[in-house]
């Protein structure tokens, strides 16, 4: 009677087995899944880079082309050079691939830029005082700043982005008219403009808390207008110069995040 008995319990168990392990397996904990980057939050870095002055000089003659003698006169820009600054900004995560930011940074800029051009265009043209004639300019840019919004689109730490806003710049600007005869149009002036910037730009976050990018920037400042004094002085015969910085501007920068 026992080994019937010991024998129908053992073949219970047999049976029931597969199916608690069935039941166990489909009890058992997902295993857990990657958590995909966020990007939301405050940050805080800084950059180094250059930049070259695409801008030019136009010499305006006072009062006028025909009375001056002479047309006006554009003097393209050349020359660059090294800049570097910190930023503060915020991103939005407003979606899973869709970001909106705010950034606001300052450059120490040593981005130079000169120009020369002659000779200079005469009324009636080719007249004997044009002859050896030269117009000349310089544009340095002491410091750039610029408040901006960003626009981007993010696959998990990877981040590409437009941004575009309001820039402001110190200018140290001079332009020349040279002529044979010893008369000269020298002009200078000190400045700070406003105008705006575009650009976009890259960027990797290789932990939680730090990341890097590397951003194209355009600056586009306002004219900045002055005339020169002419020596001797014959008045009102003079010329008025307009500077207009333009400026290409690449930088390589680290950031780091606040928060989560």
């Amino acid at each position: 009677m026992r080994k019937p008995l010991v024998a129908g319990i053992s073949a219970a168990a047999l049976c029931a087995a597969p199916a608690l392990a069935a039941d166990m397996a489909m009890k058992a904990p997902p295993p857990p899944t990657a958590q995909i980057f966020s990007w939301t939050g405050f940050y805080i870095g800084g950059y180094v880079g250059g930049g070259w002055n695409g801008g030019s000089v136009i010499g305006n003659p006072l009062p006028d082309p025909v009375t001056y003698g002479f047309e006006q006169e554009t003097i393209p820009m050349s020359g660059g050079g090294a800049l570097g600054g910190g930023q503060v900004g915020y991103n939005w995560q407003m979606l899973p691939t869709f970001l909106l930011g705010v950034e606001a940074d300052f450059s120490w800029s040593g981005i130079r830029g000169s120009g020369t051009v002659g000779p200079i265009q005469s009324i009636p043209p080719g007249a004997a005082f044009a002859v050896g004639s030269t117009a000349t300019a310089s544009s340095n840019v002491d410091w750039l700043s610029s408040l901006r919004g960003r626009v981007g689109y993010t696959w998990d730490r990877f981040l590409a982005y437009a941004t575009g806003g309001v820039a402001r710049g110190r200018e140290n600007n001079s332009a020349n008219e040279v002529f044979l005869t010893g008369v000269t149009n020298p002009g200078a002036s000190t400045a700070t403009q406003t105008g705006w910037v575009v650009g976009g730009g890259l960027e990797y976050a290789w932990t939680d808390k730090w990341a890097v990018r590397a951003e194209y920037l355009y600056y586009n400042l306002a004219n900045d207008t002055f005339v020169g004094a002419r020596v001797p002085v014959f008045a009102p015969f003079g010329v008025q110069y307009v500077d207009k910085v333009q400026l290409n501007v690449i930088r390589i920068g680290l950031d780091y995040k606040f928060g989560h």
